[in-house]
């Protein structure tokens, strides 16, 4: 069933302006931020993008769940001696059934089963995050590949395009320079759209209080 999970009439945060777009079940969209990392702007447009931070120019139909970077997340004194592994972070912080671990486990890498979070690269960490949000429900991932090489962009695409067609994703696109130039990877099938800087701002933020 085609499903539409978040639908966006434009609008503006702070200068940053996002266009006009439709996201339905099965689709991918793709956002081309620019050069600056998760800036005040960036973080606010996840808020927006999540519904945390309610819109008049957006409106969603379904849970649209932001990939945060799993984090250890064991607190008091016992947590700075015994780093959590990674079953225990799916089982105790993601809410993964016995089941549900052991089938990302096997996605993720056998060798990771006893590995602890901090021990975790970039890609391993980013697959996590991603099906801990399917596992919360979400109807979209919101989700980066940021900082990721080559091989590690392609795994974390073909882990959110898997759950195409009944779910879908919103990519936040980076520039990255190489070789003196810059460059921007897409998630390869899906729409994309330039986030650029807003001269008449449509539906604004008020403006943030220090």
């Amino acid at each position: 069933m085609d499903l539409l999970f978040v639908k966006s009439d434009g609008f503006s945060i702070d200068s940053l302006r996002i266009p006009a777009f439709q996201l339905r079940s099965g689709e991918g969209l793709c956002l081309h931020l620019p050069p600056i990392m998760f800036s005040p702007e960036v973080e606010q447009l996840i808020r927006v993008l999540t519904g945390k931070t309610p819109l008049s120019g957006i409106q969603l139909f379904g849970q649209v769940l932001w990939a945060a970077p799993v984090r250890n997340r064991r607190y008091g004194l016992t947590g700075l001696f015994r780093p959590m592994r990674v079953a225990d972070w799916l089982s105790r912080i993601a809410g993964a059934s016995p089941a549900q671990v052991q089938t990302i486990l096997q996605k993720l890498h056998p060798s990771r089963r006893d590995s602890c979070i901090e021990q975790l690269a970039g890609t391993p960490r980013t697959l996590l995050s991603i099906e801990a949000a399917w596992l919360a429900g979400a109807d979209v991932v919101v989700f980066t590949t940021a900082a990721l090489d080559p091989l590690g962009r392609e795994a974390v695409y073909q882990a959110v395009a898997s759950r195409f067609p009944q779910n879908s994703a919103i990519h936040l696109s980076f520039p990255y320079l190489q070789n003196n130039q810059w460059q921007r990877q897409c998630f390869p099938g899906t729409t994309c759209l330039e986030l650029r800087q807003a001269t008449e701002p449509l539906c604004s933020l008020p403006p943030r209080t220090k």
